[in-house]
């Protein structure tokens, strides 16, 4: 093995060009090839020196995900187009070993660069003893002192059909094979047509009978027949043999047919070093002429449509399993004889002669066999170290796929040598000599063969290891992690050492994701192969034991890896150290702390939540092995749960209110997800008990507190999440429809998982929640955050329950509870809940439903009793006081009935039906109208402030907003309500005609109206709850004016109904125009997130209504709205993008339009906020002016970003809708008519010529849709030519900035427009013939119908009825005309 011909032909001298293949369908940069073959000969394994502590590369540099198949796990994921590579970033590698030594023999092909760091975990780390004080934990960040960016995991999809492999295979071979490559020329296509060959053929066409071999694939057969003919001809000639091996690579990597070598001009074994340059110069030319598309092998990711890859990353299993059954097959024909049985001792002289035959054969044939593999190892290690990579990544794989078999072998050889002994210790006992001597020729034999095949790998193989493992590309990196993990498997006793476990160590600090994963793979392999309990396996982990405490901290520190697939694989096995007893040693307190902490991580996968939960739970003695299972050790494992939540998710200086407790959820998801711990949060009854004892006694009052939440909140995920998992379509009539609803929703995105039927589940938690809820709840009434979530159980009821006769008193006394916390609380949360408890009560299909509407009839009449006195005493009251505590009775009664009128007409609970709430909501509308108008701003006298906003204390102010707020939204459901009863009567008789209907339609818009007049600017100087009064007004009326909308739309004008035409909202000028005001006014808290939760309350109605009415809707307030897909935050984008691609879906035209008065308007606020150059500045004025120059830029950058952004959302790569590409045509030509124009909307002084020529710059962001159409740009460049040559003929024209002009410029080049090219006065180059010539075209070219009409769908005249506080109409300028 350590002989001077390890590598005859001396290839380590040669020098030849080679080139790297890319994902970009090209090779680039050539490079040479270099050997380290004698250097890797040299380090035996006794020579081995540790990896060089050597700097990381940039971590900017993307490392692509190898897509030859690691393992056989990999056969069962996703490996469909379009899947992306998870990159991490870089990580700097720890200091792996004590005695690790500077690495003189440095690969020429590595150039080190500076080092960098993975990202850490950024949350404070507090000391904790490893075991039994889980509790003590490390504590949460709270979400105020920075949150964790989420990193979902990748989702992996079914493996394709074996059919559709198939069929992949074969259109693939069609193309890729040349006409002369057949199954008995070619291994390739020996290769690709092997799952041709049945199952039951051995190979030549003939049907045996047969057991499929163990780990059998469908080409196993097909592949064995290819080794079989490859070690024939080996027998006959070895160059040949090794030819076909070395083409069969080639061929993978991309070499065309004619670039191979050929056997009768190429012997390997006496080739120069310049005929193999020559040969090798070929292949390299072949590997470039060759498609991307029809490369098999290739250590970057598969290129070509899904059918291609899919064939390509079939015949990568096919491949590794080649390797794998040639050595198998060659190493199995040393010992094809049948193994004799075991026998007595008495057995005759005449079985030991024919023993001692066989063993002669043997001997005299398996060193033949054994220089073979040998010889075909070597010659593939001669090429692993080739600097081409595809060369490089292919050999690799193939000489660790031939060190896999040669183990296999010697795994086989010990089983045959342990019959072997044992048959030769009988013989020497039975005096039998004859045998004896034939049984130790037999054991010599053999033991020297796999002293042999042991070495071959153990020394050999190895040497690749120690160049590969540390490979510049992270696929040979990867395969090296992977053989060694699969070496450890075969061989324990060999390699189940800390001398090569230190390999898989070293490597998690790897800078590819995959490395690093293969690398923990690697280590966790041991410990599932003994929980297989896999047939002879004799797997020892204790002996990791050093290597776990070695790299503990390395592995805690991937549990927070950038990739996820990383994080549950270190996770599993720092679970599987624990469990193993391996961590007992690790007296590094942040360890534990950090592992702790990911059973609460929300940045996280559910699997590595889960894992660390179990984690935690190995060290809490209340889980100990041999716990006896009861329901008081049930209650004690809950409550020490429980106490362990409460001091992770808390600390000292954290307030209550950002305590993060929706954290529990995720906590009682791993239990469920654990087997052996489901039973914990199912059992209702026991986390009850838990609930009603409270802390222990050492812990702390506040601890109690905090721990009484973490058991309520796990109570209710545990209710929440067991009836998410049920199957409830078929019990619409005992489940709450809100609920239900919800559930449908969730199903409805495709993130459901398998529905389960109930089996008795939710009668369980009923009956066990139900006897105790209404003691729960008078315990906490005091505590709103634990009333919230314990009233929103009864929801989850099974009403059959609450009809059993054993269940009336617990059902009263809950429903008296729920009704006087509904008289009672202020929290609007735990009202929505009890009105929900309520009316499911009532609405549900048992005996106790009559009892549940008698009381919510009688709290719906008390409500209004009250509601009716405090607005008949509110006219009456003069004291402040007095007013302030009429103002506090009114706004709670109107917020209660407001809840409950959302889910129950209260005109049905109420005496007196419709005429009373109609009554009460004349009532309302006259107190609402009274307040808004004593509030807003007069322009009469000087001050413009109402006296009443001084007159009246700030509380007074504050419960009138209440009250507007819930009369507004009270005075929507009852017109929703009477809507629905309006319909009913449509096509029978009763009913008014509508006319309460329209009435009730018409005050809501007064008051609507009313509340948009509460507008005030904002640099206007008034009191701050002022200001917030007017917000709050204002935005609370665009959500009913928008929601008003929907109900009753502009295309109810068709309607036949008399009462319907007139409920359409024919004409909301008024509401757009609040609308759209109020919005552009909170621009600016938009853009700084300063009021939380802004964007979902402030966009999303007005993007609802859009939506709702966007056939005849207003492209002024859809352009308002667009504006802010850029630079308000990624809630504000989605929702904007999610309104888009609604709207254009509906009327993509309007959309464009829309589109257009985004940029305009932005382009318009740019102008306007343009700085005035200061005349005989200071230095500080100067200084200032230069500030705000560039803000203005960057400003116009931020307007480009958006109309790039705004020209992306019409389509990916091409239009989604056809009718766009000739109304982007007239979008652009109606873009360049503006930019060249200089009127003012307003009626002004017109603009300075060439002012809104920077507006090109925006609009050559959609001429990417239409600069293919020849015909299109024609008619833009004769448009363009003739606007251009009127600017140029402008006598002001020298009064254009440069700036301005070179926007031309841009929008020519842009566009394909060409130069514009003007004639001198002195030239007269061109005849009057060709002057009318060109005349004539350019009037044939541009069309007589204005830009305006070609861009819109609509009928001319039809115009946006838009309120003049909102878009100056002006002639020429609008859109719609």
């Amino acid at each position: 093995n350590k002989s001077a011909s390890f590598f005859p032909h001396k290839i380590s001298h040669l020098t030849m060009a080679t080139t790297l293949r890319r994902s970009k369908r090209e090779r680039k940069q050539a490079q040479t090839i270099y050997a380290d073959a004698e250097k890797a000969e040299e380090q035996g394994l006794s020579s081995v020196t540790p990896r060089k502590k050597r700097a990381r590369r940039d971590p900017e540099e993307d490392d692509e995900e190898y897509h030859v198949d690691h393992d056989e796990e990999m056969d069962e994921e996703n490996q469909e187009e379009g899947e992306e590579n998870v990159v991490a970033n870089n990580s700097e590698a720890d200091d792996n070993d004590e005695e690790e030594e500077e690495d003189s023999e440095e690969e020429e092909e590595y150039t080190p660069v500076a080092k960098s760091k993975r990202p850490r975990s950024t949350s404070n780390k507090k000391k904790t003893p490893k075991r039994g004080r889980a509790t003590k934990a490390k504590k949460l960040d709270s979400p105020d002192e920075g949150a964790e960016t989420k990193t979902m995991p990748t989702i992996k999809k079914r493996a394709p059909a074996r059919k559709t492999v198939q069929a992949a295979l074969s259109a693939f071979s069609k193309r890729f094979l040349d006409k002369s490559e057949t199954t008995q020329s070619s291994l390739v296509a020996a290769l690709l047509t092997s799952h041709q060959v049945g199952q039951k053929e051995d190979g030549s066409g003939i049907k045996t009978k047969r057991k499929p071999r163990p780990n059998e694939t469908p080409y196993t057969v097909g592949l064995i027949a290819a080794a079989k003919r490859v070690i024939e001809e080996h027998n006959e000639d070895p160059n040949a043999a090794q030819v076909s091996l070395y083409n069969l690579l080639f061929r993978s990597v991309g070499a065309s047919y004619s670039s191979l070598f050929d056997p009768n001009k190429v012997d390997i074994e006496t080739i120069s070093d310049e005929e193999m340059t020559d040969h090798m110069g070929r292949v390299i030319e072949g590997m470039e002429a060759t498609e991307a598309d029809l490369v098999l092998l290739s250590a970057d990711k598969p290129i070509g449509n899904a059918k291609t890859i899919i064939a390509v990353q079939e015949y990568q299993r096919i491949f590794r399993e080649f390797w794998f059954q040639l050595a198998a097959t060659a190493l199995s024909d040393n010992t094809a004889h049948k193994e004799k049985p075991d026998r007595d001792s008495d057995e005759d002289d005449s079985d030991a002669s024919d023993a001692g035959m066989a063993s002669h054969q043997i001997s005299q044939n398996y060193r033949f066999q054994l220089e073979m593999v040998r010889e075909v190892v070597k010659r593939m290690m001669e090429l692993s170290c080739l600097a081409c990579m595809d060369i490089r990544a292919g050999t690799t794989v193939a000489v660790y796929q031939l060190a896999m078999a040669i183990l296999e072998h010697t795994k086989e050889l010990q089983g045959k040598l342990k019959t072997a002994r044992r048959q030769l210790n009988v013989a020497k006992k039975s005096k039998m000599s004859r045998k004896e001597e034939s049984l130790q020729q037999q054991v010599d034999s053999w033991t020297r063969l796999a002293e042999d095949l042991e070495g071959l790998v153990t020394e050999t193989v190895m040497g690749v290891f120690i160049k590969r493992y540390k490979d510049t590309h992270p696929q040979p990196r990867a395969e090296s992690m992977h053989a060694m993990t699969q070496f450890i498997l075969i061989r324990p006793d060999l390699f189940l050492k800390n001398q090569f476990l230190k390999y898989l160590g070293w490597m998690l600090s790897d800078k590819s994701p995959i490395v690093r994963e293969k690398a923990i793979a690697g280590l966790l392999a041991p410990f599932k192969a003994q929980n297989e309990k896999t047939k002879g396996s004799n797997i020892d982990v204790s002996l990791m034991s050093s290597i776990a405490e070695k790299f503990a901290k390395r592995l805690s520190e991937c549990t927070v890896d950038s990739d996820v697939t990383v994080q549950e694989r270190a996770m599993e096995l720092m679970l599987a150290f624990s469990r193993s007893s391996l961590l007992d040693d690790v007296e590094d307190d942040e360890v534990w702390v950090d592992i702790n902490a990911r059973a609460l991580a929300a940045d996280t996968s559910p699997k590595v939540r889960r894992d660390a939960l179990l984690f935690v739970l190995e060290q809490l003695e209340e889980f100990d092995e041999g716990t006896i299972e009861s329901e008081a050790n049930t209650v004690s494992q809950i409550d020490t749960i429980a106490t362990w939540v409460a001091h992770t998710i808390s600390r000292k200086e954290t307030p209550f209110s950002k305590i993060p407790f929706d954290r529990v959820a995720l906590v009682v998801s791993s239990l469920r997800a654990s087997e052996e711990h489901l039973p914990l949060v199912s059992n209702y009854s026991a986390m009850l008990t838990a609930l009603q004892q409270g802390g222990g006694s050492k812990s702390s009052r506040s601890q109690e507190v905090i721990q009484r939440h973490v058991l309520i909140e796990m109570l209710v995920a545990s209710v929440e999440q067991e009836m998410s998992s049920l199957d409830l379509s078929g019990l619409e009539e005992v489940v709450d429809e809100s609920m239900l609803a919800a559930q449908k929703a969730h199903d409805n995105s495709g993130r459901a998982k398998k529905k389960r039927k109930s089996g008795g589940s939710q009668e369980k938690l009923t009956t066990a929640i139900l006897a105790k809820l209404p003691a729960l709840l008078e315990s906490y009434a005091t505590e709103t955050h634990l009333v919230r979530r314990l009233t929103a159980l009864p929801m989850y009821f099974l009403p059959s329950v609450l009809g059993i006769q054993s269940q009336k008193k617990n059902f009263s006394e809950l429903l008296e509870k729920i009704s006087s916390l509904y008289r009672t609380s202020n929290d609007e949360k735990v009202l929505c809940n009890c009105v929900r408890a309520m009316t499911f009560f009532s609405k549900g299909d048992h005996t106790r439903s009559t009892e549940a509407f008698v009381v919510l009839k009688r709290d719906a009449a008390s409500l209004c009793e009250d509601a009716m006195k405090h607005l008949e005493e509110k006219g009456d009251a003069d004291d402040p006081e007095e007013l302030a505590n009429v103002e506090l009775g009114l706004s709670e009664s109107l917020k209660r009935l407001n809840i409950l009128q959302k889910k129950w007409p209260v005109s049905s609970l109420v005496r007196g039906g419709h005429s009373f709430v109609e009554k009460l909501s004349v009532a309302i509308s006259e107190s609402i109208a009274r307040d808004l108008n004593d509030r807003k701003f007069t322009d009469e006298g000087d001050d413009k402030v109402p006296e009443i906003w001084e007159s009246l204390p700030k509380d007074i102010h504050l419960l009138v907003e209440e009250s507007v707020v819930a009369g507004l939204s009270f005075l929507f459901s009852t017109t929703f309500w009477a809507y629905g009863e309006h319909l009913k009567t449509i096509d029978g008789e009763g009913g008014d005609g509508g006319v309460a209907l329209v009435a009730m339609r018409d005050r809501l818009l007064k008051l609507l109206s009313l509340s948009f007049e509460m507008y005030v600017e904002e640099g206007q100087d008034i009191r701050q709850y002022h200001k917030s009064f007017s917000r709050r007004v204002q935005a609370h009326a665009i959500n009913i004016a928008c929601d008003l909308r929907n109900l009753f739309p502009k295309r109810f004008q068709n309607k036949a109904d008399t009462a319907l035409r007139a409920c359409a909202l024919s004409d909301d000028s008024h509401l757009i125009g609040g609308t759209v005001r109020f919005l552009r006014c909170q621009e600016q808290q938009l853009s700084s997130d300063e009021i939380p939760d802004l964007s979902r309350r402030l966009l999303l109605p007005i993007a609802r209504g859009l939506c709702g009415n966007w056939m005849l809707g207003n492209r002024r307030e859809a352009g308002a709205v667009l504006n802010h897909i850029t630079g308000s935050g990624s809630e504000a984008a989605d929702l904007v993008s999610a309104m888009s691609r609604a709207l254009k879906k509906a009327e993509p035209v309007r959309l464009l339009e829309a589109h257009m008065a985004c940029i305009r308007q932005g382009f318009d606020d740019w102008v306007e906020a343009e700085p005035e150059e200061p005349q005989d500045p200071s230095d500080e004025e100067e200084e200032e002016f230069e500030e705000a120059d560039k803000a203005h830029k960057a400003k116009f950058e931020l307007i480009e970003h958006q109309a790039k952004r705004l020209s992306a959302s019409l389509g990916v790569g091409k239009l989604s809708d056809k009718s766009l590409k000739p109304a982007l045509l007239g979008f652009v030509r109606e873009g360049v008519r503006f930019a060249f124009s200089t009127d003012d909307p307003s009626g002004e002084e017109n603009l300075f010529l060439g002012a809104r020529l920077p507006f090109l710059n925006l609009l050559s962001k959609y001429l990417n849709w239409v600069r293919k159409d020849k015909n299109a740009v024609e008619m833009i460049r004769a448009d363009f030519n003739q606007r251009e040559a009127d600017l140029r003929n402008h006598p002001d024209v020298k009064d254009v900035m440069e700036d301005d002009l070179q926007s031309i410029v841009d929008f020519r080049k842009a566009a394909n427009l060409g130069t514009f090219l003007v004639e001198d006065d002195d030239e007269k180059t061109k005849d009057d013939a060709s002057a009318a010539s060109g005349s004539a075209s350019y009037r044939s070219i541009v069309s007589k119908t204005s830009t305006q009409k070609s861009l819109s769908p609509l009928p001319e005249g039809e115009e946006d009825q838009e309120g003049s506080d909102v878009e100056e109409k002006s002639e020429g300028n609008s859109l719609a005309s």
